[in-house]
């Protein structure tokens, strides 16, 4: 994803479902209340954690109310409590202590920014070697991937099997697509690159950062294997229609045109497991009754940010629901589905060379949005 973090979905869920104790533990007023204590079990990037003995947390009239301090150390952040103002504050450990504990994603990214300059500054000044600054450097045709040594030791394999992942990428977006090698910066729990978790593409320096180590942990080294076919899907579009234009025209609200295709090609076509085989199958099995059971799920009432679908009248509307990726791929499944590859793919042609939405879709399907629209939720039976 575009500034993409592997467990953005995980870490939102927790705090969604955590909803500050705003409401019982520092109201102004107290009322007693009666609640349903359980065992409750969390895990963090795929191990265990336990909650303080006296603080696990409990189930008030269906909601789960988690210790907000306990999840956050395990996410890294740091919780900070304002007893004037009723005010609770979560910031990165990571930045926070150079920034007075106040940092925000422009800031994060302009920091990943100045790296990706300082380190690709290093490389031109020392040449080709293939080691520099704790850095081992490989090339393909397609990209120059660098290793952090640990790094290099566990995730060699995404060196050798580069380019037969980008055979996918081929297929799906256009023989010589790439016109310009692809950095990618891969780093385990070691490197002066561990600016932060997860992973993203930055299309102003064309450069993937990877932290292997915490997709090794979510499921496997499958789940290392899609974030990188994810955010290569990135840097394949930026190259074949320039984000940017894409952007101008969508008035920068892009996550449902972009997030869903990448996940698409690295779920569905390529096969490669986020979280695991049992919640999360691949390749086949992505079927059409495994999109109309997942969205199901994902709408009850018990799940995670359920999405109004009465309101749902083109497919930016879910823009309103930024980090519901599977939505976004769900799209991406019934539209090559039910039109060809050819008439998706110029979808974003019309797009990137400034066609309105409206326009484009009628451009490229024959059909209007609202009328596509609808024949998504009937299709996906989410009416």
């Amino acid at each position: 994803m575009l500034k993409h973090k592997a467990l953005t979905r995980i870490t939102l869920a927790i705090i969604l479902l955590t909803t500050i104790f705003s409401g019982v533990a520092y109201a102004a007023s107290s009322t007693k209340i009666d609640v349903n204590f359980y065992n409750l079990k969390y895990f963090f990037n795929g191990i265990e954690k336990k909650a303080p003995e006296d603080n696990k947390g409990f189930i008030y009239k269906g909601t789960t109310y988690v210790p907000l301090r306990f999840v956050a150390d395990n996410l890294n952040q740091v919780v900070k409590w304002k007893s004037d103002t009723y005010t609770i504050s979560m910031t990165s450990k990571q930045l926070g202590a150079e920034t007075g504990g106040n940092v925000t994603d422009a800031e994060r990214l302009k920091e990943a920014e100045q790296k990706i300059a300082e380190l690709e500054k290093r490389l031109n000044d020392q040449g080709s070697s293939s080691s520099h600054d704790g850095w081992v450097t490989y090339e393909t045709k397609n990209l120059k991937l660098h290793f952090t040594p640990k790094a290099d030791e566990k995730f060699h394999y995404l060196y050798t099997e580069a380019e037969n992942i980008l055979k996918a990428h081929e297929k799906f977006f256009g023989a010589n697509t790439l016109t310009k090698k692809v950095e990618i910066w891969i780093h385990d729990g070691d490197g002066i690159f561990k600016i932060d978790t997860g992973a993203f593409y930055n299309e102003q320096h064309n450069a993937i950062k990877l932290a292997a180590e915490e997709s090794y942990n979510m499921a496997g080294d499958d789940a290392v294997r899609f974030v990188f076919a994810h955010e290569l899907a990135h840097a394949y579009l930026h190259q074949k229609w320039d984000i940017h234009k894409l952007g101008s025209t969508l008035s920068g609200r892009l996550n449902w045109l972009l997030e869903g295709q990448a996940d698409y090609l690295a779920k569905k076509v390529l096969g490669y497991s986020q979280y695991g085989s049992r919640s999360d199958p691949a390749g086949d099995k992505r079927d059409l009754a495994f999109y109309k059971n997942e969205l199901k799920t994902r709408n009850s009432a018990s799940g995670w940010a359920p999405i109004n679908w009465s309101n749902i009248k083109s497919f930016a509307d879910l823009n309103a629901y930024p980090n519901e990726y599977f939505a976004f791929e769900s799209m991406v499944f019934f539209l090559q589905q039910n039109y060809s590859h050819d008439q998706y793919l110029n979808l974003y042609n019309e797009i990137a060379k400034g066609s309105l939405p409206s326009t484009a879709f009628k451009n490229a399907f024959g059909k209007s949005e609202e009328t596509l629209v609808s024949e998504y939720k009937k299709y996906l039976s989410v009416e």
